[in-house]
């Protein structure tokens, strides 16, 4: 562009003014030869210095503009006078050079605007086909991740329903496990009425069964539902707890203190839960006891999800009550805390809590046995 403005004001100022810069009789080539060959000769440095892959045609057709437009002036070949005349004015007229260069150029220039033509058309084609890869790729990988999805929410699924199996299986279990825990209480009572019977003491087998039928009405209440309130647990095994100690003639007393901070009617737990550590306390811990004993229970709620029971009899703990082989005794405690053992565990799985249970020795000053305490952590 420089060069052509350069020569277009030459051409103005020579023109409008009649003022030549350079020497007058170098006009024509100054205004002329000299301008077209250093355009040119930009041109050819340019496009050999190009990175595109058409510079070559480029490159040829500007240098055969090039060398058919100085071939004149460099006057390599000179025509004999015995040359045909046309042929002589041909050779001697210097733009039809000029015109053979720019025809070889024109026609190189179309090869490189086709040889583009075809670069752009694969590229085109190259960047479909990359793009349809990608596509395909992408396409694949969203339908691995559906089917990994898939079979994640299969597999959720299954889990789901065997949770619901099992937890049907818990519930089933539990309801056996009530269904047998109130035959095994009733009779534990009847023994007692069969007692009193048998010694043919009226009065006390009356009051015996007035208390009876209260906890039956209690213990048939209790095990329609899964939870009843601690205050109807504690009323069921204050009844249970009067009944033995009017069995075993008043050596039994019952010591309970709960946490005025705990609502009995809010706070809700496993029917006859207590009961059978209670049971185990009069049987193992005070039966075998000839002065009897207390069996004392304190209940504390240190959180809102946490309620605290120590159950604790002064009998003659555990080790003197495995020397004992009373049979009876034996399978009372096979089947009470057994079923008491499953009961917690299937709890826990139902409820997906964590019910502990503590049994610790207790020993006097001396280190001789003074009882049991045992510590329930129910969670609610």
């Amino acid at each position: 562009m420089f060069i052509c403005l350069f020569q277009m004001a030459i051409q103005l100022l020579e023109v409008r003014f009649g003022w030549f810069p350079f020497n007058k009789d170098y006009y024509g080539i100054l205004l002329v030869p000299i301008p077209i060959m250093l355009l040119n000769i930009v041109l050819l440095v340019l496009a050999a210095m190009s990175k595109s892959r058409v510079k070559w045609f480029l490159f040829i057709g500007i240098s055969s503009l090039l060398v058919l437009w100085c071939l004149p002036l460099l006057r390599i070949y000179e025509p004999s006078t015995d040359m045909n005349p046309e042929l002589f004015l041909v050779i001697n007229f210097a733009i039809f050079f000029l015109l053979l260069g720019l025809t070889i150029e024109a026609i190189c220039f179309s090869f490189a605007i086709s040889y583009r033509s075809k670069l752009v058309v694969e590229e085109k084609n190259r960047l479909e086909r990359s793009y349809r890869e990608s596509l395909e790729e992408a396409l694949l990988q969203r339908t691995n991740e559906l089917q990994i999805q898939n079979k994640l929410i299969e597999v959720q699924k299954v889990k789901q329903l065997e949770a619901e199996f099992e937890m049907k299986i818990a519930e089933t279990e539990m309801v056996a496990l009530r269904a047998q825990m109130n035959p095994h209480f009733i009779f534990n009572c009847l023994n007692s009425i069969k007692l009193y019977t048998l010694e043919n003491d009226s009065s006390t087998a009356s009051a015996y069964l007035t208390k009876f039928s209260q906890l039956i009405r209690l213990v048939l209440e209790n095990s329609r539902t899964g939870k009843v309130t601690l205050k109807k647990e504690l009323e069921t095994l204050e009844l249970y707890v009067e009944l033995e100690s009017m069995r075993f003639k008043e050596k039994v007393k019952f010591d309970l203190f709960v946490d005025p901070e705990i609502d009995q009617q809010y706070v809700e737990l496993p029917p006859l839960l207590l009961q059978p550590y209670v049971e185990n306390a009069i049987w193992h811990g005070l039966m075998h006891k000839p002065g009897g004993g207390t069996i004392s229970i304190h209940i504390t709620q240190p959180n809102e999800f946490l309620l605290h029971v120590e159950i604790s009899d002064n009998g003659i703990g555990r080790e003197k009550a495995m020397e004992h082989k009373s049979k009876s005794a034996t399978v009372q405690k096979s089947f009470g805390l057994k079923m008491t053992s499953e009961r917690l565990e299937v709890l826990n799985q139902i409820y997906k809590t964590k019910t502990e249970v503590d049994i610790v020795d207790l020993k006097d000053s001396d280190g001789n046995s003074s009882g049991t305490k045992i510590i329930l952590d129910i969670p609610l």
